[in-house]
């Protein structure tokens, strides 16, 4: 359990979406207003940058409302609208002789993934009033609006920005809690290289951690650190085995192709298309022009 090296109880960089989201003040009142007035509108933004999260926030806090969130990546193809709303009114409208539940909103996470049956009973509930307010979500700079949809939608389209450094700041902060190892250069750091999205952010807080193992104050060098390791591999899986053998014997001392063929029992010719993709990939270059080059 690498996280208690560090004194916490459990990872604080878990990416589960959370209810209790830092900023998008303005996104949060806009998306109530929205619902409010029974509207459609679309929630938009990078992936990570915390739609997600935000639905979940609707989910508790919309007061006097039916909220449904869907994952549509996991909606069945059998599923059925009518019968789940049905399936979720209360006795006493049944007694009332309503079929469906009072002021449901639906929140619908991944919503390019709607298929056309669902997209007809949804519009088709929508307008006999059955759902009140219906809020997509999709992970996109321009929203893909349903056929049917586009005139109710209008100009109601909230884009999720990336973090404010000082929101990047508070959410690392707050992850962490009482035991932060992170330097204030090294969180500005990691903000930077995260794009000051929220789930890159909290992904490369648990990476760095757990490769320092408890380092108790990590600095802006034993990242860099981290990250050349990381990009060296990277790098490193998408070589030959040829290609990472020449590498590997110049790390030790320059040589020429004629030299390197020597060593790896091969011809100069295959070892100089093999340099020509090395210094195509800046892994290679050449030491010295002269004949026969180094």
């Amino acid at each position: 359990m690498w996280y208690k090296s560090y004194g916490w109880k459990s990872n604080p960089f878990l990416i589960k979406p959370r209810n209790n989201i830092i900023n998008f003040e303005n996104e949060k009142e806009k998306l109530l207003n929205y619902i409010s007035s029974g509207d459609v509108c679309f929630l938009i933004g990078e992936s990570g940058s915390g739609k997600t999260s935000l639905l979940k926030w609707l989910e508790i806090n919309t007061k006097k409302h039916f909220i449904v969130y869907f994952n549509m990546e996991n909606i069945d193809k059998s599923f059925s609208i009518k019968k789940f709303l049905k399936s979720h009114t209360k006795f006493s409208r049944r007694l009332m002789g309503l079929d469906y539940p009072k002021n449901t909103v639906f929140l619908l996470d991944e919503s390019a993934k709607i298929d056309e049956e669902f997209k007809k009973a949804l519009k088709l509930h929508y307008d006999e009033n059955h759902i009140k307010s219906i809020v997509f979500s999709q992970p996109s700079q321009q929203p893909e609006i349903p056929e049917g949809f586009r005139h109710r939608t209008g100009n109601r389209i909230i884009k999720l920005n990336p973090l404010k450094e000082e929101h990047a700041f508070e959410l690392i902060k707050k992850r962490c809690g009482k035991y932060c190892p992170f330097t204030e250069g090294a969180i500005t750091f990691i903000i930077e290289k995260s794009n000051y999205l929220p789930r890159k952010i909290l992904e490369n807080c648990e990476n760095i951690c757990i490769n320092l193992k408890g380092k108790k104050e990590i600095t802006i060098n034993d990242i860099q650190n981290i990250l050349r390791i990381k990009e060296e591999k990277q790098v490193a899986n998408l070589l030959s085995p040829m290609e990472d053998n020449i590498l590997k014997i110049l790390k030790d001392s320059r040589k020429t192709a004629q030299e390197l063929a020597d060593i790896l029992q091969t011809t100069e010719g295959s070892v100089g298309k093999l340099l020509s993709k090395l210094m195509q990939k800046n892994l290679v270059k050449i030491f010295s022009h002269k004949r026969p080059k180094i």
